[in-house]
Parts: structure tokens; sequence; C-alpha cells
């Protein structure tokens, strides 16, 4: 582990009420497949937001890192570099288009300037989802103009197909295009503002070093949302459970797009990347995919307290943790996903393909208990709760055949001990699987075999990856597996029982919907490339397993810079917050700020390392309970006005519970009281509005904002990342006048 060694060492965070711990399944597949809701019409607002980067930073309903941040030029994550820094032989473009013409297309041609008659797209490298590997008629033609051909009217009107071309001169201009039908009708033109063609750092000439032969095109999927929880409800003898919904538009997701190289097909299913391993480029940032307008998405969240050893002082049935009623102030992510394709043959072709990440993320997703009836109440009685979980198990099924795919691929084409131990323990967890659907369908599960099976094939899978690798990451993998087994080794002992009482029934239910389903969520995380930072809350709660932490993290060695992450991150039970490395990687040392509803924000910094936890020095800091950053008498007093309120039977909690034991009592008024005075690191963007760098926010600074007033992408005044610089921005502005903080 990582260990600070900063003499001021701060780090704060508290759980925020976590929405969901993955999004609707079949709302998962709407983004890989469906339209923008209103992408046939000419050009609608909505659409217009398409054509343009989406900032995950203080635009909210994000997470990850803008396009002006992409342009990193390091073997990682280097993104859209500007078309002037790419001139001479070998320039690669990446080509976003969207189908705006009501119909379904088969053939897309788009003329360019700039491409001195050489274009090269390698047909492996065209993404378009649901179609197949295309041809392309244009290569080894001269001519301005790419033919990408899928002799099948497969792309949907709102589709969009992104792809890679090559060129010896450059800078490539978007001069025209047009879409065919399955018979070579035109059926409609490209508009300026649905193509965007932009130049990325991958080097090498019409095809791709054979150094590193071995291609993966990666899709991250995000889906970000601003929730609103319904009461938590305890029926007699039963799990605290609550519907949390996804009204109309707020929830959206959001994806991008990263091309990797790899020396061998181990390196590149592991996805190691490094020095004489794997490298990955961000082609193109995250950027609004879409948005749900088909009205609310609701979801069921089952909790329960844990077992032994980890019970905490109330009894199983207890009360829930702290939530609001009421809609949450901040974006949560609700989900991740990751979309992969594989090329053996340097993009001469791809195919669909699986990782470790991918599978986990997608099991994590099946896993959720959908409904859209708003008025649903909550699932009465364990039997009805079983049977609920079934069809979710069954789909978590599914979720594990890409993976073996891969993995009889793997194990046929390249003989190495790793892949025998992968596909027999992927089929046998596979299998597991189906039987406790079978066992839940029933409404009372009987049979603990599957259950234990599963506890044996993961911590085997967990040490083979680990030894194989000899990662860090893959250790995390490995111990967050472990974490997954304890949890089905509690549900088939609780099995063994007859499940005869509510207390049995809980332990079954904390093994599966307190561990093995948020647990899913953190193996796909740990898989991929990440920096994990270990959180003590000073809570008295099982609430972190379901909650979520917001984080910024930025280059310690550059304060002033945007933000390389801003993400509402999911928390597990043992405080450990996964950062996505695509974000970090590049980056000396990264300086993280963190603030929760009752916990004064603190920034820690520590170096970045793939697969490296930190642990901070010390707790974070707890009892403000009015949110404001500071602790004060304010705070006292409403602890005090809320004394005794929670309890077995109350609808919500206030935030006054600052401990997260259910009731506001006492223990919360001396939390309050022994840090009354202190008061939060501010913001780690305020000083952005030194635009000097004179640490001082001042006239000077102003004078700087009102010289690129109006709409002005890109400026450094634009400080809510808008593309206008107005009055929010020249409130956040004198909202930090005068001396810049120390944020490191």
């Amino acid at each position: 582990m990582i260990s600070s060694s900063q003499g001021r060492v701060r780090w704060n965070s508290v759980v925020v009420a976590s929405a969901a711990a993955m999004v609707l399944a079949t709302f998962s597949a709407r983004a890989q497949v469906a339209p923008p809701q209103d992408a046939t019409h000419s050009k609608p607002a909505a659409e217009a937001v398409l054509s343009e980067p989406i900032g995950f930073d203080r635009a909210h309903l994000a997470t990850g890192l803008d396009e002006d941040r992409d342009q990193r030029e390091t073997a990682f994550g280097g993104g859209d570099i500007p078309m002037e820094q790419q001139l001479g032989p070998g320039n690669w473009f990446v080509v976003e288009v969207t189908n705006t013409t009501g119909q379904a297309a088969a053939d897309l041609h788009i003329t360019f300037t700039g491409s001195g008659g050489i274009l090269f797209v390698p047909p492996g490298f065209v993404m378009a989802p649901g179609c197949p590997n295309p041809v392309v008629p244009s290569n080894g033609q001269l001519t301005n103009t790419v033919i990408i051909d899928w002799n099948a009217a497969c792309v949907p009107p709102g589709g969009r197909v992104i792809f890679l071309v090559n060129t010896l001169f450059g800078p490539l201009g978007f001069a025209g295009g047009f879409w065919t039908d399955i018979n070579g009708a035109n059926i409609g033109n490209i508009g300026a503002g649905f193509i965007t063609v932009r130049a990325v750092p991958l080097g090498g000439g019409p095809l791709i070093p054979p150094t590193k032969p071995w291609i993966a095109i990666k899709r991250q999927i995000a889906y970000i949302g601003i929730p609103v929880y319904g009461p938590w409800a305890k029926p007699p003898g039963q799990c605290w459970q609550r519907w949390c919904c996804f009204d109309t538009n707020q929830l959206c997701c959001f994806d991008r797009w990263l091309f990797c190289r790899f020396p061998d097909r181990f390196s590149r299913f592991f996805e190691l990347i490094g020095p004489g391993l794997g490298n990955c480029f961000v082609i193109r940032g995250w950027r609004l995919f879409f948005k749900n307008t088909e009205g609310p998405v609701w979801f069921l969240q089952i909790t329960t307290i844990p077992p032994p050893p980890w019970e905490p002082q109330q009894p199983p049935g207890g009360p829930p943790p702290q939530k609001p009623l009421f809609a949450a102030q901040h974006p949560e992510t609700v989900q991740r996903q990751l979309e992969i394709w594989d090329s053996d043959d340097q993009g001469a072709s791809s195919n669909g393909s699986a990782d470790v990440s991918s599978c986990f993320f997608d099991i994590n997703a099946a896993l959720t208990i959908p409904t859209t009836n708003p008025l649903l109440p909550p699932i009465i009685g364990f039997p009805n709760i079983a049977m609920a979980m079934a069809p979710r198990y069954n789909e978590a099924r599914q979720a594990m055949i890409p993976i073996e795919i891969v993995a009889l691929h793997l194990q046929s084409t390249n003989p190495l001990p790793i892949w025998d131990n992968l596909v027999i323990n992927i089929q046998a967890m596979k299998n597991d699987l189906g039987q406790m659907a079978a066992g839940l369908g029933t409404g009372l599960p009987v049979d603990p075999t599957p259950y234990f099976d599963f506890a044996n094939r993961a911590n085997s899978m967990g040490s083979a990856m680990a030894g194989a690798t000899g990662s860090l990451r893959y250790q995390t993998v490995r111990e967050y597996l472990a974490s997954i087994a304890e949890g089905m080794n509690t549900s088939g002992m609780a099995i063994l029982t007859g499940l005869p009482t509510p207390v049995e029934q809980d332990k079954y239910l904390w093994g599966q919907v307190g561990r093995f389903h948020p647990m899913s969520h953190f193996v796909g995380a740990a898989a991929g490339p990440h920096m994990r930072v270990k959180l003590d809350l000073m809570l008295n709660s099982w609430g972190p397993q379901t909650g979520v932490v917001e984080v910024i993290a930025r280059d310690a060695d550059s304060p002033r810079s945007h933000a390389l992450l801003h993400a509402t991150q999911p928390i597990n039970e043992y405080g450990d917050v996964i950062l996505d490395g695509f974000d970090l990687e590049g980056t000396k040392t990264i300086a993280a700020w963190s603030k929760g509803p009752t916990n004064l924000a603190t920034t820690v910094v520590a170096p970045y390392m793939d697969g490296g936890t930190f642990v901070p020095e010390s707790i974070q800091q707890n009892g403000d309970a009015d949110g404001n950053n500071c602790v004060d008498m304010n705070d006292a007093n409403y602890v005090m006005s809320t004394m005794g309120q929670g309890g077995e039977f109350a609808p919500m909690v206030p935030s006054s519970d600052v401990n997260r034991d259910g009731v506001v009592s006492f223990a919360d008024l001396a939390i309050v009281q022994s840090a009354i005075g202190k008061c939060g690191d501010p913001e780690p963007w305020a000083c952005l509005a030194d635009f000097n760098n004179d640490d001082q926010v001042d006239g000077n600074d102003l004078g700087t904002l009102l010289g690129e007033w109006g709409p002005c992408p890109g400026c450094q005044a634009d400080l809510n990342e808008d593309g206008v610089v107005d009055g929010d921005d020249l409130g956040s502005l004198l909202g930090v006048w005068g001396p810049c903080p120390d944020f490191v």
C-alpha cells in the first residue's frame, strides 16, 4: 500500500445516498442501439449538444474528463490533439457521424479536404453497433472520398458511426457526404453539425506498428442522473426496502472511446498497461449519448444488516442508514458499462469481445430489480423478493457468456494455465447462477450447493488472475472476488438453516444484495486501470455498501488546471473508492478533493500508481449537519431540534444523524460539538478564476472575464464550461475574490 508522507494529508468524504447500484438492464441495451429521441429532426437543441464536447467537470451530469483534458499527450491517454499539431505523414483522425436521414442506412460516403487523395480506413476500426464488419472499397484508390459499405441497412435513424482514417497528409476537414440505402440510393446528406473530425496521436502510417498488433477499441459508458428517493418501508419482520426513481430527462448516458494496442493476447485480455505492455489513447472524450425521455425509470433497493462479524449495534432488521426523502442534490453515477471490439489482424476486421471488467459490470447491471410502475409498493415477503430476484440471476448468467467465448478462444489459440482456469471457473460460475435462479424462482432457495461452489470458483479465479498477471490491480480484484465469496458462503449457510425466520432470511439477502450485487461493480472497476483510495468515514452504520462519494481529482503539480476527474463514485463497505485510471494516467501526483453532506471537505495528495492503494493518515471530520462545509452552532442547534428522530419505523432520518446509526442522538451532538469552529477545504476549482496566476483573484482577473464576455467555448473565463462567459461565471469569480487558498 501507498502511505502518505505529506505533512497535512487531508481527505474527507461521506456516503451520499446511492440511487441504485446499477441501471436497468433493458435501459442499458437501449443505449447501444436506440437513437436520440429527436435525432431525425433538423437540428434540435438536444442534438446540437451532441455535436460539441460535453465535459464531466462542474457541468454536473458527468464523470470523467473533458475533451480539452483528453489532449494530454501521454502514451496512455492522449486524446483530441489539435489538427495543426498533427501535420506530417502517418496522421490518424477519428470521425464520428450521426445518421439524421430518418431511414436505416447501408453505406456511408464522406469527402474530405486535406487528404491529398490518400485515405485509408481499417474496416475493423469502423464502430457501428449492430452492424457487421464493413468493406471499404475506397481503400487503395486515389480519392478524397471514404466509402464504407455494410451490405445491410444496419445504421438506424439517429445511429452513430465512429471510424479511424489515416492519411499521409492532413489536417482533414469535412467537405460533404451522404448516406445510401441497401440499393445504393442516396437517402440524405450529412449535415455539418452532425459530423466531427479530430486528430488522434496514434502514428505509424497506414497500419499499426507490428510491435503491438493486438488491437482493442473500447467504449466506456456511464449512466448519470439525479435520483428521487421514495421513503424506506419495513414490512413487519422484513428487510428495509424502497423504490428510487430517475424521472424523465433525469437519466443520461455518456460514452467515451479508447483505442488500445498490445503486444499479445494475454496483455490485451487483462488490459495490462505500461512499458513493454499495452497502451491506450482516448480517441473521443466523454459526450452525451442520449437522454431518457420516455418516462420515469424505477429501481428497487433492498437493504439488510450485515451478519456477524460485521453486524453493528442494532439487530438485524434495524433502522436504515440516513437517506434523504427528497431528490439528491448532485448527480450520481448509476452504472458503468464497457463494450469491447478486438482485432487480431491490425484492423482488417474486428469482433465483439469481453474481459473481466465488462463481464462484472454487466453482472452488476443484470442483478437490478427494475420496474416502470412508480405506484408499486415494496415487495412484501421473502418469497416474493426471491421470485423478483430469480430473472435477474438468469440475466447475470447470460452476462457471463461473452467472457466464456473469449476464454475458450484464448484457450485454443494461446495455451496457458490461466486460460484453463478461467474456462473451468467461468463455466461453473455461469451454471451456478442458473441453479440459483431456479431456486429463487420457487420463492425459497433450498440448495446451498451453487452458492458454496460459486464462492470456491470466485476465490480460485481471483488467485489465478493475480498470480498470472503479477499486477497490483488483480490483487485488488482477488480481494473483491473473495468478498463476493464471503457473501455467497453466508447465503449458503443461511439456506442450510431452512430460512425459517427473518434473521436467517436477512443473512441470505445480505450475502446477495449486500455483497454479490455491489461488489460485482468493484470487481469490474478494479480490473481496469485504477487507483484505490480507502476512506474512514466516521460512521456507525452499514451505509457505505450502498453509497457514493463525490470526488474531484486533479494534477497536484498544476492545481489550477481543469479537473482530471469529477465523479460520484460508489463506495463499498470497506470504504474503498476506485478512481478510473484512464482519467489519471500520465499524472505523477494526484490531488483529490471530497465533500459529503455531513463531512468537512478535504484534499488528499497521493502518487498515481496503476492498481495502487492509498490510505489517508487521518479519518474524515464529521459533524457538518447542514452541509455548508463548516461546523458551527447552527449544526448543534439542528441536532438538538431533531433529537430522537429516526428509528425502526421512520420514513426518513435527517442529516443531523451524522454518525448514521439511524437515530439522532446525543452521540451525534457530541460529534458536532467536538468539531465546532472547523471548516473544510474550499472547492478545488476556486482559483481557476486566477487567470494571470498571481495567487489572487482581483481586478485583473475581472478584466479578463469581461474581455471574454459572451459566447466563448473553451475560454478560460468560462468557469462553468457551458460555452458562454456570462453572469454565472462572474458570480463564481466574485465568490472567490481575494487570495487563493492552498489546495495542495
